[in-house]
């Protein structure tokens, strides 16, 4: 059998899709219209100037090419690992969920000329200064007039035609399962659900295996299920609203939305808390894709908007402590009759209206199909156990 001998140039593309990048929407706006396009090369070029630069490049026959260049200015989102979404629209890889035809009906955005999605890991508005043909693409040079940095997330990473992972735990996900073996249970959950996991089912479990450990970390979705299929995760903490079909699903615990308030707060004494009230407060979100949706859901029903820039933070713990020295409030999952498992005297946490409520979330645990370790049953049967008294 003859074999084909690659061109140059196809051993040069071979071998880019072994590299990693970020992912990136690069959007704008003006005369010549809105437009958008997912771009992988993009990149820093001094920060040295009065001005930071960076180049994006750009394919000459993308629809969002001409605008740029005709605009003159440009944003480049890069999307946090829950927002492939967001790129596989900008790719033109499906269509937009509303069925208008309209990429930018896939998330929110600020900004005029600049289209910002509203909470990306980060982004960069920038204005075009140089622009150069080389081959297909355009190299877009532009001065950043405009950072915006949203912190607690983690990157979406495209490598080897597929997106990735990119937490530092999920390293060595490629490596064979021996090479990974270990007695320790490795947990993950979304880090809006760590307030409702049962301290005492965590004691019990490492009473009964001192020699083993336990690890039990918060990641986002897309981190949660990469590292069950690569085995460095052996659970996932997650809500039955994000079930895989390869995956065994276990229940968990029942939970209520609840608000979260500093005992100083002028609503803190109240016995529940309508969303017409709360909509006119400052939000502090404990950033997740369970929370982002939940809070939506909750005042979209009723014709409403939260807080339209809510402070974003990446932990559980982090929100009770700028929410004890503020006026605003949060939205998290607790079961009810929770208020002692809140830490000292300075928040409070009460129910929405009745009228308000939705449904409870189910929280279940995700694990192999394939390979269940011996701990990862007595866990889940410790943390039913548990989670019913606490």
């Amino acid at each position: 059998m003859t074999k084909i001998k690659q061109t140059a140039g196809e051993r040069f593309i071979a071998a880019m899709r072994h590299l990693a990048n970020t992912v990136n929407v690069v959007t704008t706006d003006g005369p010549a219209g809105r437009a958008g396009v997912t771009v992988s090369a993009m990149s820093s070029i001094s920060a040295d100037e009065n001005r930071p630069s960076l180049l994006i490049c750009v394919h000459n026959l993308s629809s969002a090419c001409e605008p740029i260049l005709t605009n003159r200015k440009f944003c480049v989102n890069v999307l946090s690992d829950d927002q492939s979404h967001i790129a596989d629209v900008f790719a033109g890889r499906i269509p937009p969920a509303d069925g208008s035809g309209n990429k930018f009906s896939c998330a929110d955005w600020v900004g005029d000329h600049s289209p910002r999605v509203v909470d990306p890991l980060v982004a960069f508005g920038c204005d075009l200064v140089q622009n150069y043909r080389i081959g297909t693409h355009v190299i877009c040079v532009g001065e950043v007039r405009e950072t915006f940095i949203n912190g607690g997330k983690s990157p979406l990473i495209y490598a080897n035609q597929a997106y990735r992972p990119s937490s530092r735990d999920f390293v060595d996900m490629e490596a064979p399962i021996e090479k990974r073996s270990t007695p320790m249970l490795r947990v993950g959950v979304l880090p809006s659900l760590m307030p409702l996991i049962p301290v005492t089912a965590i004691n019990q479990y490492m009473d009964r295996h001192l020699q083993d450990g336990f690890s039990i970390k918060q990641y986002g979705h897309g981190e949660l299920m990469a590292g069950l299929r690569s085995g460095c995760l052996d659970l996932a903490i997650v809500s039955d609203s994000f079930t895989e079909a390869e995956f065994m699903a276990e229940p968990l615990i029942e939970a209520q939305t609840h608000v979260l308030l500093a005992a100083s707060h002028p609503l803190a004494q109240s016995t529940s808390i309508s969303l017409t009230t709360l909509s006119s407060c400052r939000l502090i979100m404990v950033d997740d894709v369970i929370t982002r949706q939940r809070i939506q859901s909750l005042f979209s029903k009723l014709g409403l908007s939260p807080d339209p820039s809510p402070l974003e933070t990446s932990s559980f713990d982090q929100a009770c402590r700028l929410i004890e020295t503020s006026a605003a409030y949060s939205l998290i999952e607790m079961k009810p009759g929770s208020q002692h498992l809140l830490h000292g005297n300075e928040l409070r946490l009460l129910p929405l209206s009745e009228k308000e409520r939705i449904d409870s979330l189910s929280v279940i645990a995700l694990t192999s199909r394939v390979e269940r370790k011996a701990g990862v049953l007595e866990f889940i049967k410790l943390f039913q156990r548990e989670g019913c008294r606490e």
